[in-house]
């Protein structure tokens, strides 16, 4: 299989790809990672996911052990072919090894047919969960080994956006298979208006002024002061199909990076003089004019557009997780 990366250590992007010296099933890994994945909305996932009927649930477990190999494959492929030799880490071999042996263990199981196999499969996507909150780490040695190796000559702007970028394409992929998982796992545990992680009626409002908390907590904790947070726009009762968890740790961050800039600036600039810091103004919006969409800051950054009546091309353009 050829591969846009090599592993070369020598610094050249380009190689071929060969199987790790460890790995079974290489054939097969590469024959499932040449497969197209099933694009899913958040939408799908909430419906199919709230459907309480015991048939309705070995179902989504069958479509998820179709599925994950597949998406499993792919990352062994996308970790096998990172450069400069970072899949010729440790930490990085680790993870590959936990992908690989994911991947053989679910093409090797029985599709679910029973409520009794679910349970049994459920109980391995937990254990796979649990493994992959690693790998963010893992990663991470990894490419601090190469960084201490090279030194700070050796490892050049180039290299570093090369590495960020497959990097990020990794991360990103990896976020749409955590999904998949934790949503099943999770709705194991039935709950109104949830469908595992996924909420129906997820008020960005809500949420926001939760993370607003956690923000000025943080500030407060680093800096000793924090700036009030004021809301301004759409109010609690506009929701939409959303993550909260996801929604909350962006606009955690959002929020605490906008406290800790405003906090430092005015404690600088106002040094000599007992001021009380500025607030920030968080305004979101409820987007009147599309369905389904949230405006945060100005910058709509959650979105799930319907096409207008009229406008050429039907259908709809949904959130996917790819």
């Amino acid at each position: 299989i050829n591969a846009e990366y090599g592993t070369s250590r020598s610094g050249d992007l380009r190689g071929r790809l060969c199987p790790h010296p460890g790995m079974k099933n290489w054939g097969l890994i590469a024959e499932y990672a040449s497969r197209r994945p099933t694009a899913t909305s958040l939408r799908d996932l909430y419906r199919f996911g709230s459907d309480p009927r015991p048939e309705q649930r070995v179902r989504n477990a069958r479509f998820l052990w179709g599925e994950l190999p597949i998406r499993l494959a792919q990352r062994v492929r996308e970790l096998r072919a990172l450069p400069y030799g970072l899949s010729e880490r440790k930490p990085v071999e680790q993870v590959i090894q936990w992908y690989s042996e994911h991947f053989d263990v679910l093409v090797e199981s029985q599709a679910p047919e029973t409520i009794q196999d679910d349970t049994h499969f459920t109980q391995l996507l937990a254990r796979i969960l649990h493994t992959h909150s690693q790998v963010v780490s893992n990663m991470a040695l990894g490419v601090i080994e190469m960084q201490q190796e090279l030194g700070a000559n050796g490892y050049t702007r180039h290299m570093a956006r090369n590495v960020d970028g497959v990097l990020d394409r990794f991360f990103m992929a990896r976020i749409g298979l955590r999904f998949l998982i934790q949503t099943h796992v999770d709705n194991e545990v039935r709950e109104d208006g949830w469908s595992g992680i996924i909420q129906e009626h997820c008020s960005p409002r809500l949420v926001c002024e939760d993370a607003a908390l956690d923000a000025r907590m943080l500030c407060q904790g680093a800096l000793s002061e924090a700036p009030e947070i004021l809301f301004n726009g759409c109010q609690a009762d506009s929701t939409f199909c959303y993550v909260p968890s996801h929604l909350h740790y962006v606009m955690t961050e959002l929020l605490k990076n906008s406290c800790r800039a405003t906090t430092e600036y005015h404690m600088q600039r106002c040094a000599l003089e007992a001021k009380e810091l500025p607030p920030c103004l968080l305004y979101t919006s409820d987007a009147a004019d599309e369905e389904d969409s949230v405006d945060l800051g100005g910058r709509r950054i959650i979105k799930k557009k319907k096409k207008r009546e009229g406008e050429g091309r039907g259908g709809e353009e949904k959130n996917e997780i790819r």
